[in-house]
């Protein structure tokens, strides 16, 4: 997605309510010794070109949120941004790679009928971005997997749903070869097959994960995943 949203909590320690304001949120009223949430949505971070401080500056630019309160006679004016600690757990910049999947060669949500136990064609397509660094690309491992679900399962752990329904020929995960991957802007390609024993509704997915020797890792999903429905004719 080109946008990313976080949820900040903001805590009162004033004996008096505070306002807070920002171009991002609208302006709310917090009581004294009381917290609440608010959730903002912001354009993804450009990373080309720019060092890591220089986006974390932007970030806490970006979410920064204003704040008025009256204390002892006092009007008192501030401005709340987001903990050095916790920027690490936002995906907040732009994603080094754009995944696609397409169903039949259709990058759109499909309905089949009488395709129980037929195999149907998957496939995905990747593309690094240009700004990613040849030389951390070098030192990184990209790995791609396919992910599929009955629509009614979604939100359970994949570990404990029963997949005996659904048949996969291929390769379902697979990791991309070094050479492969020296390059930015390279698209790469990779197909499977899918069939299900049962009709219903199931969710198409597909990720791809990014890690190096360090222990370093990020893992970005496809924007919207694929619904595919299996009916009676």
């Amino acid at each position: 997605s080109k946008k990313f949203s976080a949820l900040i909590e903001i805590y009162n320690g004033f004996d008096d309510a505070l306002t807070i304001y920002s171009n991002n949120l609208p302006d709310a009223k917090i009581e004294p010794k009381v917290s609440i949430k608010v959730l903002i949505s912001l354009e993804r971070i450009s990373r080309s070109g720019r060092s890591y401080s220089d986006i974390i500056k932007e970030l806490k630019h970006l979410t920064s949120i204003n704040f008025r309160a009256s204390a002892l006679g006092r009007m008192r004016e501030g401005t709340i941004t987001i903990p050095s600690n916790c920027v690490s757990g936002i995906q907040f910049c732009e994603p080094p790679v754009s995944i696609a999947i397409f169903v039949d060669g259709n990058e759109e949500d499909f309905n089949f009928s009488d395709m129980n136990g037929r195999f149907i064609d998957v496939s995905a397509k990747i593309i690094i971005q240009e700004w990613v660094n040849h030389d951390i690309l070098e030192k990184c491992c990209i790995t791609f997997k396919f992910v599929c679900t009955p629509a009614k399962l979604c939100g359970v752990p994949l570990s404990e749903q029963a997949s005996t329904n659904i048949i996969w020929c291929g390769q379902v995960c697979r990791v991309m070869k070094k050479e492969n991957i020296s390059v930015s802007n390279v698209v790469l390609l990779h197909k499977a097959k899918i069939a299900f024993m049962e009709r219903g509704k199931y969710v198409l997915s597909a990720c791809v994960k990014i890690s190096n020797m360090e222990g370093g890792k990020e893992i970005w999903w496809v924007p919207k995943p694929h619904t595919i429905t299996l009916k009676k004719s």
